[in-house]
């Protein structure tokens, strides 16, 4: 029987998840997750003082950004992500549509960036 992990311990996971993958692709495309989350502001935290309030989720999304092999793919990663940690704040899944589009084209763009710079 596994354990259940605490919350220090999955936030410890993930940010290793985090550092292997920006090794490999960049901080850039979590900052730009990050933008992008703050720019669609999903869960309206525009009231909030803190610009990095979504860091959080782009800590959790951007390494699954591998797991995507389509943008519509990553949509149901980003909506997961959000109803992960909003719950039924999260919305509609439509609502992260646009979302996920503006990910997939930036996370490409660095995918290229990265392969140019291997040549």
């Amino acid at each position: 029987m596994s354990k259940k992990l605490s919350r220090e311990e999955i936030s410890v996971l993930q940010n290793q998840k985090l550092k292997t993958f920006t090794d490999i692709y960049g901080e850039e495309i979590y900052q730009d997750i990050i933008k992008i989350l703050w720019a669609h502001d999903p869960i309206r935290l525009h009231s909030s003082p803190r610009k990095h309030e979504y860091e959080p989720e782009a800590r959790t999304i951007t390494p699954r950004l591998l797991e995507a092999n389509s943008e519509q793919e990553l949509h149901k990663i980003v909506y997961e992500e959000f109803v992960l940690w909003f719950g039924l704040s999260a919305k509609l899944k439509d609502d992260y549509i646009k979302i996920a589009h503006d990910i997939w084209q930036t996370w490409q763009y660095r995918i290229r960036l990265v392969n140019i710079s291997e040549d």
